[in-house]
């Protein structure tokens, strides 16, 4: 364990560490648990588990509910209220999407759809990068053919799909852009069954892009997430595999920031890295 590590872990107060892993064992597809289930989910012994709860309950984080059951309590509610009352959209994508990016994928963005266009909100790009290209906030690419374009499109209907689809030319922009319909429809099938859209320099020669789609409280797609990387950093499987993954997590991440806060935007006028 490295001395930082030992420093943390002695400045650690245990119990508060156990309430707090308490409180995480609630979620909404299961929003009432009994002491025996949030022992289990947990990791705690039962008697921890009793006096954790009670205390919870004494505190207002916890309530109880029929059953011998307990469910979060409204003080849970403020927390998270202060929290996002306090961050825009900008502050909280920002981590995310630095997180995306490392020793492989050099640049991570956001962008919305515009009709046939997606718009980017929010993107951060290393300056010294094998990218190639380099966009800003405000830039526009078509949703035809981008895998950022592809994660939003999968998700709408059909008729507005093909509407957004039929309204400009499509132009291959590489030999690997898909321009027809089914092509293009049957990128969109692959997106539905994997949850993220892949490009293969289907844009930009030497570019390789994973995305996928943030929801809003209504389950419509209103955005994407997508990490970028050159071509020769790896394999397309090495970087579907170490990408894909983090990207999918990224755009849960923001979804569920989405459907709390009931914000769908971001603030305007901002100068991208």
């Amino acid at each position: 364990m490295k001395v930082s590590d030992t420093e943390s872990s002695k400045s650690m107060v245990m119990s508060l560490a156990k309430g707090f892993r308490v409180l995480e064992v609630f979620d909404a597809r299961e929003p009432e648990l009994t002491l025996s289930q949030i022992a289990a989910r947990a990791e705690l012994d039962p008697g921890t588990t009793y006096r954790l709860a009670k205390t919870l309950v004494m505190l207002g984080y916890l309530l109880p509910a029929e059953g011998k059951r307990y469910r979060l309590g409204l003080k849970v509610l403020d927390l998270g209220f202060n929290a996002f009352g306090q961050m825009d959209l900008n502050t909280i994508a920002r981590p995310i999407l630095r997180s995306l990016m490392g020793p492989i994928n050099e640049a991570a963005s956001i962008a919305v759809l515009d009709g046939p266009e997606l718009v980017y909100v929010e993107r951060l790009q290393m300056p010294l990068g094998r990218l190639g290209i380099s966009q800003r906030v405000g830039a526009r690419v078509p949703a035809f053919c981008t895998a950022i374009g592809h994660a939003i499109l999968a998700h709408l209907p059909l008729e507005e799909r093909l509407q957004i689809l039929n309204a400009r030319p499509r132009t291959k922009m590489t030999p690997n852009t898909p321009v027809t319909i089914p092509e293009i429809e049957s990128r969109l099938q692959k997106v539905r069954e994997l949850g993220y859209a892949v490009s293969d320099q289907d844009t930009v020669i030497g570019v390789r892009v994973i995305a996928a789609p943030i929801f809003d409280p209504d389950d419509r797609p209103w955005a994407a997430i997508s990490a970028a990387a050159p071509w020769m950093a790896c394999s397309l499987q090495e970087f579907v595999e170490h990408t894909a993954p983090a990207v999918v997590s990224a755009a849960k991440q923001l979804t569920k920031v989405s459907r709390i806060s009931g914000s769908t935007g971001f603030a305007p006028g901002r100068r991208g890295a």
